[in-house]
């Protein structure tokens, strides 16, 4: 069922006298009263467009410089009394905030959290822009008027186990919405994997954001298989109903090695039949792997992994590393060309080339290091 809210932010943005149905771009979408997403098609993923009584404020911004003037142009036409004043981003990965310059360059304010500022610097030509144009963010820093407000809360990796050091939300409290980035991730027809990303974010939530009740991601979208907004119900929901990676971990290590050979065509079968994505298993697997540091187990369910996703790169790049891990370097090597034959085109064939050595690399100095 949609949301009446969604329904009536539809309607709203039919009337409203700055965003004329006629002229907003198609990537443009509403979920709250002065909210909106903005779908980037090539990136698979979004931002969030905010709208004050003066000004624009923006969530993420993936993708190359051309994306991002891309987007500007659009805001422009569809909101053409109201210029964006502010960038704001909840990590420093590419998916999250990539090119910079085009902003800046339009005199727009950067926010970011104090532990993003060296990574997100390196990003712009023009270092002494970067340095008038940042502002670095402290829990609870709340931008607003009299039509819309924001407060930015900061996650501490230290404290929840984050994609990286400082990690920042954004909580809309007049919608009760909090743009959560990456942290969850809903697909529309099953909950996933319960990683430490959906953990993180529960726990955090728990202690300092008791009025949200809607959830913003933006590293997918609907035309991936995401939803783009979820309710703080269906956020529970996937917490109780994911694949949990300890009680695979749990039930892996109740079983020998070789019943759990016997056991694959079923296994593989099961698991697979709940989730669309080898990201779910590989993170069960992992967990295996860094947390239980059951490696044999792990490389069973990364085979497992690979053979319910024949066709994924990441996948046979797993096998092939655990497999590294224990010594069975021609093995790896079996999993590791597979990886190669199944990627797009030289760029992605040099990228796993790169983290190949890499591994390589890191596990050479694990035995010699002994």
């Amino acid at each position: 069922m949609i949301p009446r809210f969604l329904l009536a932010a539809a309607a709203a943005l039919l009337l409203a006298p700055n965003v004329r149905a006629a002229d907003a771009p198609a990537p443009l979408k509403p979920i709250a009263d002065h909210l909106w997403t903005y779908t980037h098609a090539k990136e698979h993923s979004k931002s969030v467009v905010a709208e004050f009584g003066s000004f624009l404020a923006v969530i993420e911004s993936p993708g190359d410089e051309a994306a991002a003037r891309a987007m500007l142009d659009s805001l422009a036409v569809a909101f053409p009394d109201k210029s964006v004043r502010f960038l704001l981003h909840t990590h420093h990965h590419g998916h999250s905030l990539a090119a910079i310059d085009p902003w800046l360059a339009r005199d727009v304010t950067l926010v970011t959290a104090p532990d993003n500022i060296d990574v997100v610097r390196g990003r712009s030509a023009n270092p002494e822009r970067f340095e008038r144009a940042v502002l670095r963010a402290t829990e609870g820093l709340t931008i607003g008027d009299g039509l819309n407000s924001m407060v930015l809360h900061v996650i501490e990796k230290d404290d929840y186990p984050v994609p990286t050091d400082q990690y920042t939300v954004i909580e809309f409290p007049r919608q009760k919405m909090l743009v959560s980035g990456c942290l969850y991730t809903k697909p529309l027809t099953y909950h996933g994997v319960v990683n430490t990303r959906k953990t993180s974010l529960r726990d955090f939530m728990a202690e300092h954001l008791s009025g949200v009740e809607w959830l913003v991601n933006t590293s997918s979208c609907e035309a991936r298989g995401d939803e783009d907004v979820s309710s703080l119900a269906t956020f529970r929901a996937s917490l109780e109903q994911g694949l949990r990676p300890e009680e695979v971990a749990a039930r892996l290590q109740g079983m020998s090695l070789e019943e759990i050979d016997a056991a694959l065509p079923t296994l593989t079968a099961e698991l697979a039949a709940r989730t669309d994505r080898s990201y779910d298993l590989l993170v069960c697997a992992n967990h295996l792997r860094r947390e239980v540091k059951d490696l044999p187990r792990a490389e069973k369910l990364f085979g497992l992994t690979a053979a319910a996703f024949p066709d994924d790169a990441d996948a046979a790049f797993y096998l092939g590393m655990a497999r590294l891990e224990m010594g069975e370097d021609a093995a790896c090597q079996t999993a590791w060309d597979r990886c190669l034959e199944l990627c797009d085109g030289s760029e992605e064939r040099a990228d796993w080339e790169e983290t190949m050595a890499n591994t390589r690399a890191r596990v050479a100095k694990m035995r010699a290091d002994g």
